[in-house]
């Protein structure tokens, strides 16, 4: 009797439950949903990455217009890959780190210019002043890193190229900062290497003046060819480009742009991104649109090899795109102009137009894509 009291709400209890395929179809659902919800949440996360390297780039224009209004000269390219900034060198010729060291003052990042300011170095890299240009070329710079790639980087055991005015020692442990973005070295590819490379203790010898140095072992006159001090870039090997000497126009010549990486390498172990983001003239730090070996405005390019590039895996060339522009975007690469404008420049850009715009003096109109 007592037992029967109870059965009604035993009933309405069972009814009150999910089965196990409705539990099913529940599950399902919501996973159809969250299917369709995640390309359009990452599309949303792409979209506000890409702003954020769109500001960062404008950041950087802002910044050159600033250096080139104190400097009267776009920033300079620096001594090579063996050389990084040095504060007590100015902003000129003399200066043996890279565009991105010459503008740390115009991102309000001075005090990481100064970092050695004052201290005192000799030509076997151990002293004071080495020792900190070591602990600076590890500070890494949020403006100077695509967050579509990779945030504020630091590199540890990767550093294949030694640096003649840090102390090499200190590299395994402070690591080294790195960039995703390099200048406009223009349309004749060219690296500090041979007989090119400015020598150790370069920096601390009072009579050292780079751009005879450059003249007298790198220029045609001096039969190598390797240098010009009218290369068709913007920012290259002891520059000093004045905005006159962008004959094509501010508005249509690049002067720095997203750089190729392949993603193996994002943290390291790659060959073309594996020194300082503080060093001089290098494919690190610089990119090119083309390689004419007479330095000629006349030749425009017959392949498509120098396009700018989307980031992967090239397991069968471990230095793939790292001569190239190029990003992680889907759909194009991010460039500023010499006047501080961004465009975004597509993967699909024809050759010619992209060699026009990376030659700040070839003469020829291009409008941009």
């Amino acid at each position: 009797m007592s037992n029967s009291r109870f059965r009604p709400q035993d009933n309405h209890a069972r009814r009150a439950a999910f089965t196990l395929v409705e539990l099913l179809v529940v599950i399902a659902i919501i996973g159809i949903l969250i299917a369709l919800l995640l390309p359009a949440i990452q599309a949303a996360r792409e979209a506000a990455r890409r702003g954020q390297c769109r500001n960062n780039l404008k950041q950087i224009g802002l910044a050159t217009l600033a250096h080139l209004d104190a400097q009267k000269h776009y920033p300079t390219g620096g001594w090579g890959y063996h050389w990084t900034g040095d504060p007590d060198l100015g902003s000129h010729a003399g200066q043996p780190g890279g565009w991105l060291y010459n503008l740390l003052p115009f991102i309000e990042q001075r005090v990481v210019h100064d970092m050695a300011k004052g201290l005192k170095g000799d030509s076997n890299g151990t002293g004071p002043k080495n020792t900190m240009l070591a602990r600076m070329n590890a500070v890494p710079i949020p403006t100077y890193n695509c967050p579509s790639r990779r945030g504020p980087t630091v590199i540890y055991g990767d550093h294949t190229e030694s640096e003649y005015n840090a102390d090499d020692s200190l590299r395994p442990t402070l690591g080294q900062a790195r960039s995703d973005y390099a200048g406009n070295g223009g349309t004749n590819r060219r690296v500090t290497t041979g007989d090119c490379k400015i020598q150790a203790g370069s920096d601390v010898d009072p009579k050292f003046n780079a751009v005879r140095y450059m003249k007298d072992k790198c220029s045609e006159t001096a039969g190598n060819g390797w240098w010009s001090e009218d290369m068709s870039g913007v920012i290259f090997a002891v520059s000093m480009i004045t905005q006159r000497k962008i004959l094509d126009g501010t508005t249509k010549t690049y002067l720095a742009g997203e750089k190729s990486l392949q993603p193996q390498f994002y943290l390291g172990g790659g060959p073309s991104d594996n020194g300082a983001m503080y060093e001089g003239h290098d494919y690190d730090v610089l990119r090119w649109a083309g390689n004419d070996d007479k330095n000629s405005s006349s030749i425009l390019p017959t392949t498509a090899e120098y396009l700018p590039s989307r980031d992967q895996n090239d397991p069968n060339d471990l230095g793939a795109g790292k001569w190239n522009f190029g990003s992680a975007h889907p759909g194009g690469c991010m460039f500023v102009m010499c006047d501080g404008s961004v465009q975004m420049i597509a993967y699909t850009i024809d050759p010619g137009v992209h060699w026009k715009l990376a030659n700040r003096r070839d003469g020829r109109n291009v409008s941009l894509p």
